[in-house]
């Protein structure tokens, strides 16, 4: 309907919706056919002019939300949204929220993005929020000139504190309009913990000297073992722990990063066997570990020198020297043999010219560990010594002698070794106390001729040693013992008491 005014014109005012109105002014000519004609919002055509007041009278424009991210839980819609998001270990991370103005009210057109809206795009609105936790931060969205999407995006850095924030409330400030922001436009923010992994727990390479046969690993005690930890946040528990034969454990702590250690410097005295190694580690995230087994073998093989035992003596040209070899034995428990020498005679040892005195003959053996023993053993080979022969008595008699004379010393080595018979310095005499009154020495009943200095010589018809001692006239009321020390090491002696 049209109401004339004192200028003649009309004033026109057509119903649009329950809260808004048009008023349209035109000349007093104009009919409502031709107003209507014209155009819902009092467009200019020809002569005509209208003049459009936009009323509020009711609702006013909504701000809502709407989420197009592919990373949050955000949906659009009414009630009450959730954004949850994990804040960053470090650094910072951000998730999108979109926000739509829409015209509900006064102008009667469509409502939704593109519909009629009263932003002015020379007075833009800016959208605020209160509620976010120190931390969060938020760009975009502050400079709204027009109705439709725009997107705001909230960076959450690693130092916020972890929990829900409840309600996050967005503001519409300046611009040209009131907004009804509150009634879908608010969510909830829920920031949790960093997602933590578990740690990993990985055993190291075991060290050297080891051995692998099938499915055992042989190690020794200070062959290196290990684990190695990687975790990305901090451990509550890391522990490593040894189990072995009867009471041999041990546990002990460790970090992140490699562990090294090894059976002998964990355990006291640890013997061979199976040993257990465990390690488990804690964080945040759960629980990660590992473990292998390994067997000690501190021990070296058995060996030893075969053919004649140790210390043996044999008599030359009476005994048949013996084959010596070497013999080796595994219990089956170790880490096995390696190798094998022998046998070899030690050095500064063996038989001389006249293939007497002592020799000694070692054997080795090394297990695949490098456990490692030598053995050794000891044989000699002596003359056929049978005594001093006539006129020297043999102990424990006791010879009387002339002090000055040169006593016949016989005795046999089962044939003629050469005159180089004596060990060097020998034979000698030294002083001892004479025999009492129950000792009757027997005399000397012959003397040599020689009066020159001592002297070796061999009868070979009588297949005897014949060494000529000449003794000083001085030696008179004095007794000695002659010692004849031979070349195979062995010593024989004669006690003597001189008289004028």
């Amino acid at each position: 309907m049209a109401t004339p005014d004192r200028s003649g014109r009309r004033t026109w005012r057509f119903r649009l919706s329950e809260t808004e109105t048009l008023e349209v002014s035109t000349p007093r000519r104009a009919t409502e056919k031709q107003v209507r004609r014209r155009g819902r919002f009092g467009l200019v055509v020809g002569a005509l002019v209208a003049t459009v007041v936009f009323a509020a009278v009711g609702s006013a424009d909504t701000l809502n939300t709407n989420e197009f991210s592919t990373t949050d839980d955000l949906v659009y819609g009414g009630g009450a949204q959730t954004v949850t998001i994990t804040k960053p270990s470090s650094g910072t991370s951000t998730f999108n929220v979109s926000y739509t103005l829409q015209a509900q009210g006064g102008d009667s057109g469509p409502t939704g993005p593109g519909g009629n809206c009263n932003v002015s795009s020379t007075n833009p609105a800016t959208l605020s929020f209160t509620g976010l936790p120190s931390g969060v931060t938020v760009t975009g969205g502050n400079s709204w000139t027009a109705c439709g999407t725009q997107g705001v995006t909230f960076t959450v850095a690693s130092s916020v504190v972890a929990g829900t924030y409840d309600p996050i409330n967005p503001s519409l400030s300046g611009g040209s309009g009131t907004y009804n922001y509150h009634q879908h436009a608010d969510f909830k923010l829920v920031i949790n913990a960093p997602s933590v992994a578990a740690p990993t727990v990985t055993k190291n390479a075991v060290g050297s000297p080891n051995h692998v046969s099938g499915a055992s690993t042989y190690v020794t005690s200070g062959t290196q073992l290990g684990f190695t930890v990687s975790s990305s946040a901090a451990l509550s528990a890391c522990t490593i722990s040894i189990d072995g034969p009867t009471t041999n454990d041990a546990s002990f702590s460790c970090v992140i990063g490699s562990n090294s250690y090894t059976l002998g410097g964990k355990l006291t005295s640890p013997p061979d066997g199976s040993y257990l190694n465990s390690a488990s580690a804690t964080n945040a995230g759960g629980t990660g570990s590992d473990s292998f087994t390994v067997i000690l073998d501190n021990t070296a093989p058995s060996i030893s020198v075969t053919g004649y035992t140790d210390g043996a003596v044999f008599v030359k040209g009476v005994d048949t020297l013996p084959t010596v070899g070497c013999s080796t034995a595994d219990d089956g428990t170790g880490s096995g043999l390696a190798s094998q020498s022998g046998p070899a005679v030690k050095a500064g040892t063996g038989l001389n010219a006249n293939g007497v005195g002592s020799v000694t003959y070692q054997c080795t053996a090394t297990d695949n560990l490098g456990n490692s023993r030598t053995v050794e053993s000891t044989y000699s080979v002596i003359y056929n010594w049978s005594g001093f022969f006539s006129p020297v008595e043999n102990p424990t008699a006791w010879n009387s002698a002339k002090a000055g004379q040169s006593i016949p010393v016989k005795f046999s080595l089962g044939g003629d070794e050469g005159l180089n018979i004596f060990a060097s310095g020998y034979p000698k005499i030294s002083s001892i106390a004479c025999p009492n009154g129950g000792v009757t020495p027997d005399p000397i009943e012959e003397y040599e001729t020689i009066t020159a200095n001592s002297k070796l010589i061999y009868d070979a018809l009588a297949g005897q040693y014949n060494y000529v001692w000449k003794t000083d006239k001085a030696w008179a009321g004095k007794c000695f013992r002659l010692d004849v020390k031979l070349d195979d090491n062995t010593t024989h002696s004669a006690n003597f008491q001189f008289t004028k």
